[in-house]
């Protein structure tokens, strides 16, 4: 989870990590499940604004009450914790094989970053799939945006490169202050909704797109 944090929070890692440290152990000994389960209520409330982009990009002309909206926002959220967690428990075991069968070296750690990036894009994508999928407010076929979530998972990860090297030049900490940690992750996940968005367009099918032409004017 470390590696993951490290690899993947654009900046302040170390002021991320500390905080992380002594909040999880406080949790852990107090077992605040409730705290817990307002967390997961308010994540679920971030699939509002994509299902009515979602809903717009396949024509879907009804949006969802605001009540089923939180139930599959959830039922989402908690897919995504699932796979965190899949994605620790893989990852973890896939290093544990490489510490055993591989000497401590550069072959080592190249390995190791290399299972981490694997697993994690393969998460990343399942995620994807899950909200082409399951937001929009009507009938999605799988093999319709099973493309989409390949490419977009695919296109969010080189996204992320590019703006971890373009991040030191927007010099952050000078401008936001003590909040500089999390507009760089609010920057990032705005960047990345547009891709989000881009393969939703992109998993419609061709027929979905078309707009039927103006018939045209009759001539005299």
């Amino acid at each position: 989870m470390v590696q993951t944090l490290e690899e993947y929070y654009p900046q302040g890692q170390e002021f991320l990590l500390r905080n992380l440290e002594v909040t999880s152990a406080r949790h852990a000994r107090a077992g605040d499940l409730i705290s817990v389960l307002w967390i997961v209520l308010g994540a679920a409330g971030v699939f509002i604004p994509l299902e009515n982009a979602f809903n717009k990009t396949w024509r879907f002309p009804e949006h969802r009450p605001y009540w089923k909206n939180q139930v599959v926002g959830f039922l989402l959220t908690s897919a995504c914790c699932g796979l965190a967690v899949l994605f620790v428990v893989v990852t973890a075991g896939l290093h544990g094989l490489v510490d055993r069968f591989v000497a401590e070296g550069f072959a080592a750690h190249a390995l190791r970053h290399v299972v981490l990036r694997t697993v994690a894009l393969f998460v990343s994508i399942a995620a994807i799939f899950l909200f082409y999928r399951f937001l929009p407010n009507g009938r999605v076929r799988s093999a319709d945006v099973l493309p989409a979530a390949l490419l977009a998972g695919l296109v969010a990860e080189l996204v992320r490169y590019l703006y971890l090297l373009a991040l030191p030049y927007l010099d952050l900490q000078w401008s936001q202050g003590p909040y500089y940690v999390s507009i760089g992750f609010v920057l990032l996940a705005y960047v990345e909704a547009f891709v989000l968005v881009g393969g939703g367009f992109l998993a419609v099918p061709e027929e979905e797109k078309a707009v039927e032409a103006p018939a045209p004017e009759p001539t005299a």
